[in-house]
């Protein structure tokens, strides 16, 4: 059985697991006083709690122990941001996979979505699993990582190519 260690840091916890951010692997993240560093694939931790529970304790891993709350860090900075936006998501619209689109927060940062390949794609469509989507309908987590693979900020719109022309 999982024996939580002392607390290390007892000035703070890392932030709470949020299904709607993304991971990468050496990330920590807090859950019932837990600390959890993501050792497993970064797309397992961006869609597994990482409680020993559930499917999450194959890609979180235990590390410590925490109380209080951590000083608040910057608003998260995207490394690179896409030069042109695909066209927002819209419900009515059938996506396969390949099939890019963008989502504009509240905040007004653009992100962009790729519908994963078969069999994950067949679920691009279904309103569960859009990237607009916050309810936590697959096991309390919100469902649109298992159909999108978010690719970060993009900014304006792509430039049209012209009509192609054949000789004949």
């Amino acid at each position: 059985p999982y024996v939580a260690l002392p607390a290390l840091n007892p000035d703070g916890c890392p932030g709470e697991y949020d299904s709607s951010e993304s991971y990468e692997v050496g990330d920590t993240v807090e859950d019932d006083g837990a600390v959890y560093t993501c050792v497993g694939a970064a797309a397992y931790c961006n869609l597994y709690a990482p409680n020993l529970r559930n499917v999450g304790a194959n890609y979180w891993q235990p590390t410590n122990s925490c109380s209080g709350v951590a000083t608040p860090t910057a608003s998260p900075a995207f490394g690179t941001i896409q030069a042109g936006c695909p066209e927002e998501f819209d419900s009515g619209t059938a996506y396969y996979a390949g099939d890019s689109v963008s989502v504009t927060r509240d905040d007004g940062v653009s992100i962009m979505y790729t519908c994963k390949p078969w069999p994950a794609s067949q679920w691009c469509s279904v309103g569960t699993y859009s990237p607009l989507s916050t309810v936590e309908a697959c096991n309390g987590d919100v469902c649109w990582p298992e159909a999108w693979i978010s690719n970060g900020a993009c900014t304006g719109t792509f430039t049209p190519t012209s009509t192609p022309t054949f000789d004949p």
